[in-house]
């Protein structure tokens, strides 16, 4: 075929640039590997189960800043362990927006890790409501899913 300047076209046929295989990882040769799911025969794996939420509406500056307190309240009742044996340490930064601050927590009780919990501050233009999200740490073995 000629171009304008009477010269000769080559023509190119469209180059597909995708993945043959399907990109969920189904196939042998996958582009994207998958990470099984399943763990290899006694090998541990942590799991988190959720043990409660709990909201309080239209708190006051002061209930801000004893919102540790109140967690460690909240976590003792519920795992019937009194409080001066539990400890809440912060993983990570805290995450602060506009409307909401986010905070999350590993608790101890003595040094063994029993827990998270995640506190969220959020703000509203009618108030501000505390979030406590509590999930306890299960370790199960790999051939013995779901027992705890």
């Amino acid at each position: 075929m000629k171009n304008r300047n009477g010269r000769h076209q080559i023509q190119h046929q469209p180059v597909n640039f995708a993945p043959t295989n399907l990109l969920g990882g189904t196939g042998n040769n996958s582009f994207f590997k998958k990470k099984s799911s399943s763990p290899k025969d006694g090998t541990k794996v942590i799991v988190y189960k959720l043990l409660f939420t709990k909201r309080f509406d239209y708190v006051s500056q002061k209930d801000i800043q004893l919102q540790k307190k109140y967690a460690l309240n909240l976590i003792s009742d519920s795992l019937g362990v009194k409080e001066e044996f539990l400890t809440l340490k912060q993983k990570g930064k805290k995450v602060e927006e506009i409307l909401h601050t986010d905070r999350v927590f590993y608790v101890h009780r003595g040094k063994k890790l029993i827990g998270k919990c995640s506190i969220r501050e959020q703000r509203t233009f009618k108030g501000t409501h505390l979030i406590f999200v509590f999930k306890t740490r299960h370790r199960i073995s790999g051939n013995k899913k779901g027992k705890g």
